[in-house]
């Protein structure tokens, strides 16, 4: 087998592991964190779209060549983001070929853009609360970090979706920006 061969495998796409630079006890694979992102937008919305299932299908594969930053390395970084978004596109492209590539990247609104946004900083709350409950103290920063991102995420919602998120996490804010937990 020859490199070109493993970076276009959409079955090990699934089993590039998360989380490889902190300490964690149950480690995640993209296969789990894609299952769980479908799952709470289920949930959490009702019906999944097909372009909404397509994209959650395929979001995290290109760590298969990019790997998994840690968050929040991209969000903090621009400039750094722009080129790993460049570097994700190219490897969806080589693994599923340009017209699902754009199909995928494309089909979907803004609103599912932030619903799926949600989803994911969802799950990544879910692993931390999980890691925590089976004593893995290193879980507490992943929680504090994902609630935060939550938090500023909500506020992009339609104000009649705010609450969904908030409720899954426990968060109960105000317009001025006062928060409870």
């Amino acid at each position: 087998m020859i490199r070109a061969e493993v970076v276009s495998s959409t079955r090990l796409a699934g089993q590039v592991k998360r989380y490889h630079t902190w300490p964690v006890l149950h480690p995640q694979s993209v296969g789990e964190h894609t299952w769980q992102t479908m799952r709470l937008y289920w949930e959490l919305y009702g019906h999944v779209e097909p372009e909404v299932c397509a994209y959650l299908l395929w979001h995290d594969a290109p760590e298969l060549v990019t790997g998994d930053p840690p968050f929040p390395t991209k969000a903090n970084n621009p400039a750094l983001k722009a080129i790993y978004d460049e570097m994700e596109d190219a490897a969806l492209t080589n693994m599923v070929g340009a017209e699902r590539a754009t199909e995928i990247l494309d089909g979907v609104t803004s609103l599912q853009r932030l619903r799926m946004k949600a989803c994911d900083l969802i799950d990544m709350y879910e692993f931390g609360m999980h890691e925590l409950a089976m004593g893995n103290r290193y879980g507490e920063p992943i929680v504090a970090d994902t609630r935060a991102a939550l938090l500023r995420l909500a506020q992009l919602l339609p104000a009649s979706e705010q609450s969904i998120v908030e409720k899954r996490v426990g968060i109960n804010y105000n317009r001025t920006g006062a928060v409870g937990i």
